[in-house]
């Protein structure tokens, strides 16, 4: 089933914070070296939503609208481990928990691709990629050039001391 989808950004969004810039960057020029993973006994596992499984779930609608921040991520934990029956002693159902989590990471960008949202705000930091990495993921998904990026303002110059 090919699916159609917006190609424009909005021309122009809200300011950026106070010690913060905002502009239009290429997707290929935005560094996404923070793939998803989560710790589990000592080692980092890859939770990195397959392209399949995006694809899946944007065809059946199939969207979670709760946000991966930190106030939140309690919640889905639980939940993930809930559902998955991971034993955090012996490693049972570990593979069912990464994925639950991966199906999650799914979903969370299926819902940015179906809700049609126009000015995302990715944020960077010197590290590449701090936040909207759904949205930046969505933004990959629906084949988009460009998207708004949101980084640290550069600090500003000191002018020369004269002697």
């Amino acid at each position: 089933m090919p699916f159609e989808f917006s190609t424009k950004l909005a021309p122009e969004v809200e300011p950026a914070a106070l010690g913060r810039s905002r502009e239009k960057r290429k997707i290929k020029d935005v560094p996404i070296d923070i793939p998803y993973g989560e710790e589990v006994f000592q080692f980092v596992l890859r939770t990195e939503p397959s392209i399949l499984d995006i694809y899946q779930a944007v065809a059946t609608g199939d969207i979670d609208d709760r946000p991966y921040d930190d106030e939140y991520k309690p919640v889905l934990y639980a939940e993930f481990e809930a559902e998955s029956g991971l034993n955090r002693q012996t490693g049972e159902n570990l593979g069912r928990y990464i994925d639950v989590i991966s199906k999650y990471h799914a979903r969370r960008v299926a819902y940015f691709v179906l809700t049609k949202w126009t000015n995302p705000i990715i944020g960077l930091n010197e590290d590449g990629l701090r936040d909207g990495g759904h949205r930046f993921r969505a933004a990959m998904f629906m084949g988009w050039d460009e998207v708004w990026v949101d980084y640290p303002a550069p600090e500003p110059a000191e002018a020369p001391t004269q002697s």
